[in-house]
């Protein structure tokens, strides 16, 4: 196909996969606020108003619930300004909320695809997308306003991914971009911290010019080192605001901990392993 062909049905199946996931999902915007939906949202005492945004970046997450002495050690003051947002625009309406979940969500799927679609074939890429986008498991993310922060960091990382995709990417603006967008993804959840390893890991997935794997010395890895130094930058500003906020002080595992973790380790994958086959039951809580 043409290139211009191929743009224009790329946009086609785009647009076709965010309707089929959107109807696919809809029935949840009747759900109302639950589980962690009541603390986090519903009695969250500093999302009130927009004009505690400064205070967001100074706050361990659970620690602007009503149990404000806990320490999570989780640091996301982008999810915490999503949920004034939230507050602003509509108050505690639970419809609202979840079509707001429901638009990061939309988000991530058209980066995923836009990214799918510049290292494969467009069904392949299509195919790869729509898993994504109306996977079971995504449920949660879609039915609890407060796991909201998977999408904006999906967002976040794999934007930043579409603009350094290319190894000999040189640009301060996408280098600097892609460091923002990173920064971005971590103040909204820890596991944007991955980036990196995911760009190396397409890196090492990159066909050479004679169709062979770039795993090998040199190659993508070699001529990518810039962009793997930007996206790592973004480290220099995250760090420092977590210790600003003490999200740094959350109780430290112990060694038994570690050790009990390391015993369950194979029931763990073979359990979160399973999900991605066979996710059912369909819950937060899921007993290990």
């Amino acid at each position: 196909m043409s290139s211009n062909h191929d743009t224009r049905w790329n946009r086609r199946a785009l647009g076709g996969l965010l309707l089929v996931t959107t109807l696919t999902f809809a029935r949840l915007w009747f759900v109302e606020l639950s589980w962690d939906d009541e603390a986090l949202v519903k009695d969250n005492q500093v999302t009130e108003s927009l004009a505690n945004i400064p205070e967001f970046f100074t706050r361990d997450l659970w620690s602007t619930t009503r149990l404000s002495w806990l320490k999570s050690g989780y640091y996301r003051p982008f999810m915490l300004i999503t949920l004034a947002i939230d507050r602003a625009l509509y108050g505690l309406s639970s419809m609202g909320a979840h079509i707001h979940s429901l638009l990061w969500h939309l988000g991530a799927v058209a980066a995923l695809f836009t990214l799918l679609a510049r290292l494969t074939r467009p069904w392949a890429a299509l195919a790869g997308a729509t898993l994504f986008a109306i996977h079971p498991v995504q449920v949660e993310v879609m039915a609890l306003v407060a796991a909201r922060n998977d999408s904006m960091a999906a967002v976040f990382v794999l934007s930043a991914l579409l603009l350094v995709l290319e190894p000999s990417e040189r640009s301060p603006w996408k280098l600097g971009g892609a460091m923002v967008l990173v920064l971005g993804g971590l103040l909204s959840k820890e596991s944007a911290v991955l980036a990196l390893f995911m760009l190396v890991a397409l890196d090492l997935a990159r066909p050479e010019a004679g169709g062979r794997s770039a795993v090998r010395p040199g190659g993508s890895i070699r001529s990518g080192w810039p962009r793997y130094l930007a996206l790592m930058a973004s480290l220099l500003v995250y760090i420092p605001l977590r210790r600003l906020a003490e999200a740094d002080a959350a109780i430290t595992p112990s060694s038994e901990s570690f050790t009990m973790l390391l015993q369950q380790a194979g029931s763990l994958l073979g359990v979160y392993g399973g999900l991605l086959v066979w996710p059912w039951p369909l819950t937060p809580a899921r007993h290990i």
